[in-house]
């Protein structure tokens, strides 16, 4: 396995790579790291050179105090190592972020997943709400334990499940990465988001696109979903059975079948054309 670090913007950013063939770029979501995709790692690697990183502060990526954008320091990794041209796999915030991609710079992208992704503007519910402020308020206070259960809560278990209803290991998992990561991320520098945002230019996404939303997921994420199918021309939608919002954890393989079968299909047509 290739491993090691890309200087950038007065930080480096950690990466794995491993397999051979077209590339697959694995982007983590927020309060988490690169291993979120352990599940997705070996089979990926049978028959592609996978890619994932830590985000800027996350992981074993450095923070920065300076100004940065996600889908930048993405584009210098890619550069760094030599992507041409790959399928992008983004989780919640990571979807965001390869979406920020696809748009800046389309030439690059071969096809788009966007895993139980946010659209900006749609309102969260009654009950992510509250726990959001559940976990600020217990992050403010000093009580990271709590905090970090909330966050669970909300993006783990989902508003229509208690904690007895999720695989043990899932959670802990998760709760491990949220531990670590959650604290680190005061200390960042000022993001700069995308100006137009992405959202607002869904008829340039012309890759072919898998939005993914899962089954027991908050409202907001399904219409989320839903929004992003409707927005980009190219893309189909599945809701998995079984998942809320960590989808490949909670339902790694049928997930990692659903990723090969896309990506074999995107193969397809290229070589029909």
């Amino acid at each position: 396995m290739d491993r090691g670090y890309v200087a950038m913007g007065g930080t480096r950013l950690y990466y794995e790579a491993a397999g051979s063939g077209d590339p697959v770029v694995l982007i983590h979501p927020g309060f988490a790291d690169r291993r979120v995709w352990d599940r997705q790692w070996d089979c990926l690697a049978e028959e592609y050179r996978v890619v994932r990183y830590d985000v800027r502060g996350t992981g074993k990526s450095a923070g920065s105090s300076a100004p940065y954008s996600d889908y930048a320091d993405l584009e210098k990794l890619i550069d760094f190592l030599g992507v041409q041209r790959a399928h992008f796999v983004g989780l919640a915030t990571g979807g965001s972020i390869a979406l920020d991609l696809a748009v800046d710079r389309p030439e690059v992208v071969e096809s788009l997943v966007l895993v139980s992704t946010s659209y900006p503007g749609v309102r969260p519910s009654a009950v992510s709400e509250r726990r959001r402020r559940e976990a600020q308020a217990a992050y403010t206070a000093g009580r990271l334990d709590q905090a970090v259960e909330a966050i669970l809560r909300a993006w783990v278990d989902g508003p229509g499940r208690t904690p007895e209803q999720v695989d043990t290991a899932v959670r802990e998992h998760v709760r491990c990465l949220y531990s670590e990561n959650l604290p680190r991320q005061e200390y960042q520098g000022r993001h700069n988001p995308m100006n137009p945002p992405a959202v607002a230019r869904l008829d340039e996404v012309h890759a072919p696109t898998l939005v993914v939303v899962g089954e027991f997921d908050a409202e907001e994420e399904r219409v989320a979903a839903e929004a992003y199918a409707a927005g980009i021309s190219t893309s189909a939608k599945i809701i998995m059975p079984g998942a809320g919002h960590m989808v490949p954890l909670e339902q790694s393989e049928v997930f990692n079948r659903v990723l090969l079968k896309f990506f074999s299909l995107q193969v397809g047509d290229q070589r029909q054309n």
